[in-house]
């Protein structure tokens, strides 16, 4: 392989993957799996988020701990969402030196640029004046604006179709508003990624990622197995079609993969499941102590005034004692805020907790168990037997990285596919249950054996070894940065 054009569909498990094959929603998608392309699992590491994934796949690091997090040093906290601070952890100390698997490519609507100077995120696109006059022009062809036009009609038709299924749900966005903002998306986002990879097909650029995300918002609103959902699936299969006849028209040797970075699972938002969040919950075992439940948008601020910092990330709810700018063990914390994890682990909504001692311990039902493999089947019970060890390995990862929390709440299992969610949803993602961790991958060749269980970062390891890193020389897996 010399070349390859990654797309990625924000979210999509491999069961909703394979439900959308077998219904119709995505016929293309349908046809290279017929034509014994290679589908697979792809364990996309926790948090099962975006910014994390895409850390692991560009940089081989499992280094973000949610979508939320506080970094203690900076006085800061960080939420997922403008370039500027996504560009303050790819200059901060931990990747400021690690190649990203994009130095000789390009990332279009991705969060990181991945090393390479050319990436376009979201942010990004909205700001460069030229691109949007260039692709202005574009959309004003007759036939295309037609296309469109009838596109947005299906939009509405079926999105108001769902809001009158579903008009008892709470958390459903209602009115013209959100439609308008959807149509929005569609013209100046998802056609604007397309189009700026049709141009790339044919450069030189060894590595091109897209990243095609209404898929994932859709869900949160209405479930991932919603006709609304599934009826952008149908966009973004045509989407694909458009990609790969571009990639044959130009001869260009690229080799198409389709991945996800993580899925979703059904939920029970935690406002239903405990008449309360799940910071206001643990504030009221601590009268008169400051804690600060950080709300749930999208901007980085300052901390404030506080002694605990809770950050929800779907299921995960992070805890930074923002007093010490070192990350605190269980005794510290416990000083503070007496019997915390038994207290924690004990709520009904709260699966286990997770602190260090020396190393990581689990807090379960107000009991202390060695966070270790041996004990995978007390803490994760209704979890498949072979999800156990990538699991305890993220986890690990998770509470021993530069930006690990103090204390880590994990939400309730409540059936396989059914979890408690801490923040206001209809479908969760985050943590893990159900599919939140199940990504896949789509290719022409075959990349891992057929009885492997790959993670994200085993793909990242692979396209250095085929794509950026020449013959001679030798490459490090990114295994080794684990601490494992």
């Amino acid at each position: 392989m010399n070349k390859a054009l990654i797309v990625q569909i924000d979210s999509l498990s491999l069961d909703a993957l394979q439900y959308a094959i077998n219904n119709g929603y995505m016929p293309f998608v349908k046809n290279l799996a017929d034509e014994r392309w290679n589908l697979q699992e792809l364990f996309c590491g926790l948090p099962s988020t975006t910014p994390a994934s895409q850390v692991q796949l560009f940089y081989g690091l499992p280094l973000l701990p949610g979508f939320r997090f506080v970094l203690k040093k900076e006085k800061k906290v960080f939420a997922s969402q403008y370039i500027d601070t996504f560009q303050l952890i790819e200059d901060g100390p931990y990747l400021k030196n690690v190649p990203g698997l994009l130095r000789n490519g390009r990332g279009i609507m991705s969060l990181f640029s991945g090393g390479s100077p050319r990436s376009l995120s979201v942010d990004r696109m909205k700001k460069d004046k030229i691109m949007l006059l260039r692709y202005g022009f574009f959309l004003l062809n007759p036939l295309s604006v037609l296309w469109r036009i009838l596109r947005m009609m299906a939009l509405a038709i079926i999105e108001r179709a769902e809001q009158k299924k579903s008009k008892n749900t709470p958390f459903l966005p209602k009115g013209f508003s959100y439609l308008a903002y959807r149509m929005f998306h569609e013209l100046f986002i998802g056609e604007l990624g397309l189009f700026e990879v049709k141009k790339s097909i044919p450069t030189d650029e060894k590595i091109i990622y897209v990243n095609f995300t209404g898929y994932d918002e859709l869900s949160h609103h209405y479930g991932g197995y919603s006709n609304f959902s599934m009826y952008y699936l149908s966009i973004i299969d045509l989407f694909i079609k458009q990609c790969y006849e571009t990639i044959k028209k130009n001869n260009n040797e690229r080799e198409l993969m389709i991945i996800s970075d993580h899925g979703f699972a059904p939920c029970i938002p935690v406002t239903e499941f405990l008449g309360t969040t799940i910071g206001q919950k643990i504030a009221s075992f601590y009268p008169g102590k400051k804690i600060i439940e950080h709300k749930l948008e999208y901007k980085s601020d300052r901390l404030k005034e506080s002694e605990l910092y809770l950050l929800n990330s779907g299921g995960f709810c992070q805890g930074y004692y923002v007093k010490s700018e070192l990350q605190v063990t269980r005794k510290d914390l416990e000083k503070e805020y007496p019997d915390f994890c038994k207290k924690a682990s004990n709520i009904s909504a709260v699966e286990f907790v997770l602190i260090k001692e020396k190393e990581p311990v689990v807090v379960k039902g107000g009991r202390t168990y060695d966070f270790s493999l041996g004990n995978a089947s007390i803490l994760f019970p209704l979890i498949e037997e072979k999800y156990h060890e990538a699991l305890i390995k993220s986890l690990y990862d998770l509470m021993n990285g530069p930006y690990a929390p103090d204390v880590c709440i994990v939400a309730k299992i409540l059936e396989k596919n059914k979890v408690v969610d801490f923040e206001p949803q209809l479908s969760a993602h985050g943590a893990f249950g159900g599919f939140q961790t199940q990504s896949f991958l789509l290719s022409q060749k075959p990349i891992f054996k057929k009885n492997s269980f790959p993670h994200m970062r085993d793909l990242h390891d692979y396209l250095e070894n085929k794509i950026n890193m020449p013959a001679t020389a030798t490459f490090e897996s990114s295994q080794t940065h684990t601490g494992h």
